[in-house]
């Protein structure tokens, strides 16, 4: 079952309309909201990341690179640690919608990915070409070790909560 299709906006809820059928996350403007607000903090602090720190001519753009591989990995974290907290509901679906989608996502950025690669390929296709390679793979490792590292946490946090459980179990026996 998709977790954006539930949820508390009904459409046809009124008495006699018959079933109720729910509108999905995208249709409803609080989430479109909060997504875009998300957006453009996020394309914000990117934009003023690259003014800063500009790519050299025809140089590799390392400062999307890492934006891109900073965003992976931040994203994977963000979902997996969201994902070990229980269903996409309330906060988590907030938490996911507005930093996921909405900040990172605009953090990030294919479009810029896109045009650096290319701007890269026509003088010098084999940078061009070691740029989107780099991109992609780093990335993927970037949100792969994310979600691993936030596996680990979570973890680590259970086994903590674990353990003072027992201890307060044992102290009530006593």
């Amino acid at each position: 079952m998709d977790p954006d299709a539930g949820g508390t906006d009904a459409v046809g809820s009124g008495p006699g309309s018959g079933p109720v059928r729910r509108r999905p996350v995208h249709l409803r403007v609080r989430w479109v909201l909060l997504v875009a607000l998300g957006g453009m903090i996020g394309t914000a602090v990117r934009e003023a990341l690259v003014l800063a720190f500009p790519a050299p001519a025809h140089g590799f753009p390392l400062t999307v690179l890492g934006i891109n591989v900073i965003g992976a990995f931040a994203l994977g974290s963000l979902l997996e640690f969201l994902a070990r907290r229980g269903p996409d509901q309330g906060a988590r679906r907030a938490a996911r919608l507005g930093l996921g989608t909405g900040v990172l996502g605009g953090f990030t950025t294919y479009s810029a990915l896109a045009a650096d690669t290319a701007q890269l390929v026509g003088p010098a296709p084999g940078t061009g070409l070691l740029y989107l390679a780099a991109s992609v793979i780093v990335g993927t490792a970037a949100a792969w070790v994310g979600i691993a590292a936030a596996a680990a946490f979570s973890r680590r946090r259970e086994r903590r909560r674990a353990r003072r459980h027992d201890r307060r179990r044992a102290g009530a026996a006593t």
